[in-house]
């Protein structure tokens, strides 16, 4: 009985710590998954915030940059995972940066997409299938993860738990239900580079021109990816809910030089001074004609009428 109530008392111990650990530290996590395409160019960068408080044992502090020669091995592996979904995609240029410190780990990657794009009289299409890419593989340096943060969260003593009269344990990924069984699984497979939930068609995406600085073609989406311990505390009183997440957000926007007419997965963009010349022209004429035959029509009504002159000399006669 008293071994009982010692682990009672430890795992509710574990549980304030970890919820100071989460008021403490917890700030919304976002940031953006961003597309330049200009002519046959198309330029990648993602900025990652990945935040957790799962475990009371952070991820490993560092701070590190990969590029040139010393990132021809993730160049290699995101050309892999870019080339499953457009088999043509080739990623040139890799730039990826991290660090970590505490429950929070930043990761900025950039790049460029070859072999997408095909052209005629001046017009590209380009291929973009390859946009909800996954790295299945993990990108290590200096030993330390830099993909499969999952690894880290599966030390979590929260994960596994079976539900009581006095606690509820629910574990969710992406807000679909996983069983307490397969929490361990889910949460130690958990990737930052996983892009896989933007697979609906450009063309179902949010879609605006801005007409500024030449013009651009705007698609924009938003992405989120965590996963979830959700722990309820039951008594006589009524129940405390606590949650513990894994995980980040993302803005998602890919922009487009010029007027382009998105068909599923693929961009038809014409040369600017083919398209984007009238469209311009257009919306300058527009507004002038609407002027004018508003000018006109004021003239017209306000012009005296001589017949009603004529009618006014004659009724004074």
């Amino acid at each position: 009985m008293t071994s009982n109530l010692h682990k009672g008392e430890t795992l509710l111990l574990l549980i304030i710590m970890l919820f100071a650990f989460q008021v403490c530290t917890t700030r919304e996590a976002h940031a953006d998954y961003s597309v330049s395409i200009s002519g046959n160019s198309v330029s990648v960068n993602i900025d990652t915030l990945f935040q957790q408080n799962m475990t009371l044992t952070p991820t490993p502090s560092y701070s590190l940059v990969m590029v040139g020669a010393n990132a021809s091995s993730p160049q290699a592996t995101f050309t892999s995972a870019l080339s499953k979904l457009a088999s043509s995609a080739q990623v040139s240029d890799l730039h990826l940066s991290s660090s970590s410190s505490g429950n929070v780990t930043h990761t900025t990657v950039s790049f460029n997409v070859l072999g997408i794009t095909t052209s005629s009289q001046g017009a590209f299409r380009l291929m973009m299938g390859w946009k909800s890419f996954e790295v299945p593989d993990d990108i290590t340096a200096s030993g330390i993860s830099l993909n499969a943060v999952g690894q880290y969260l599966a030390a979590s003593p929260l994960l596994g738990r079976q539900s009581s009269s006095v606690v509820t344990w629910t574990y969710f990924e992406d807000n679909k239900i996983v069983s307490s069984a397969q929490s361990l699984q889910t949460v130690s497979s958990f990737i930052i580079f996983d892009f896989s939930q933007l697979s609906a068609p450009l063309s179902s995406w949010s879609k605006h021109f801005a007409p500024d600085g030449g013009g651009f073609t705007i698609l924009n989406r938003s992405l989120q990816h965590n996963v979830t311990i959700a722990e309820t505390l039951s008594s006589e009183g009524g129940s405390v809910k606590t949650s513990f997440v894994a995980g980040y957000s993302h803005r998602v926007q890919f922009t487009v030089a010029g007027f382009a007419n998105v068909q599923g997965d693929t961009i038809f963009n014409g040369s600017t001074g083919i398209v984007i010349g009238p469209m311009l022209a257009i919306a300058i004429i527009l507004p002038i004609t609407g002027v004018v035959a508003y000018m006109v029509e004021w003239r017209f009504y306000r012009r005296p009428n001589p017949f009603s002159k004529r009618r006014k000399r004659e009724n004074k006669s």
